[in-house]
C-alpha cells in the first residue's frame, strides 16, 4: 500500500505559480557545525513580509501535506515559527520547499503487506534489528545522556527532568532498557530535527519507507519497452 498526495503538491505548486520552477534536492540546508537555534536565526534575515495572509496560507498547507511527507516536517516546523512575523527570508525558505516537492511530486510513505494480511508499516526499530526477547535498547547519538542515563549521581543539569532520568535509570539497572551509541551517520531521526545533506536526506528517506512510487513506476516502463517484443510476449505467455 502506498499514500501520497500528488495531486495535492501538483495544485499548491499552480497556485503559488511554482509549476515550472528549478526542483532542488533538499528543503533546508544543511548547517554543519551549528545548534538548532543557530540554524532558526539563519533564516531570521530580511525585512519584514506586508502579505502576511500568503505566507500564512503557504504554510498552513505544507503543515497539512506533512502527513504523507515527513520529510518536510523539520523545514515546515521552523516555518511555522514564524507565523505571526514572517520575514522575507522566511518565504524564501518556504518557496523553496515547493522546489523540493517539485523534484519528486509523488513521494509519499509506503506499506507492507504481511502474510497475516494486516498492514504493518516500514519500523525503524527493525532497521536496527531490536530484539524484544532481550533488554529493550535506547538508540541515541549523544554520549552525554548515556552517561546520565546511566549515571546514579545527580546532574544539575537534569534539574528540569528529574522524574523522567530517575525512571529511565531504574530501568537501565534492572535491565529492562540497554544504551546504545548510534553513529552519526546512521540516525535515521535527524530528517525530523536538523537540515542535512542531499545524500543523507535521500537515504534517510529510503530507510523510512519514503520513495516516489511514480518515478518507479515510470523507470519500470522504460525498461519493459527496452526489452525486446519476443521477450515480453514469452513473459506474458
Amino acid at each position: 500500500m502506498y499514500s501520497t498526495q500528488r495531486k495535492y503538491c501538483l495544485e499548491l505548486l499552480a497556485e503559488f505559480g511554482m509549476l515550472a520552477c528549478k526542483p532542488c534536492g533538499m528543503p533546508i540546508e544543511s548547517k554543519k557545525g551549528s545548534n538548532k537555534s543557530s540554524k532558526v536565526k539563519a533564516v531570521e534575515v530580511g525585512s519584514p513580509l506586508t502579505r502576511v495572509n500568503n505566507y500564512q496560507k503557504l504554510v498552513g498547507k505544507l503543515i497539512y501535506l506533512t502527513h504523507t511527507r515527513p520529510d518536510i516536517c523539520y523545514v515546515v516546523h521552523v516555518l511555522s515559527q514564524f507565523m505571526h512575523a514572517p520575514l522575507q527570508s522566511h518565504l524564501k525558505l518556504a518557496f523553496k520547499v515547493l522546489r523540493y516537492l517539485k523534484n519528486a511530486l509523488g513521494k509519499g510513505i509506503s506499506f507492507n503487506k504481511g502474510n497475516d494480511l494486516n498492514l504493518k508499516i516500514l519500523k525503524i526499530l527493525a532497521e536496527l534489528n531490536v530484539d524484544t526477547t532481550l533488554p529493550v535498547p535506547l538508540h541515541c547519538d549523544n554520549s552525554s545522556a548515556i552517561q546520565i542515563a546511566a549515571n546514579p549521581v545527580f546532574h544539575e543539569r537534569t534539574k528540569h527532568f528529574e522524574i523522567e532520568l530517575f525512571f529511565l535509570r531504574e530501568k537501565v539497572a534492572s535491565g529492562v532498557v540497554k544504551t546504545v551509541k548510534v553513529k552519526l551517520a546512521d540516525n535515521i531521526a535527524d530528517i525530523f530535527t536538523k537540515g542535512l545533506s542531499v545524500v543523507d536526506h535521500s537515504r534517510f528517506c529510503k530507510n523510512l519507507g519514503i520513495y516516489d512510487m511514480f518515478r518507479i513506476s515510470l523507470r519500470g516502463n522504460i525498461e519493459n519497452n527496452k526489452q525486446d517484443p519476443k521477450e515480453r510476449t514469452e513473459s506474458k505467455t
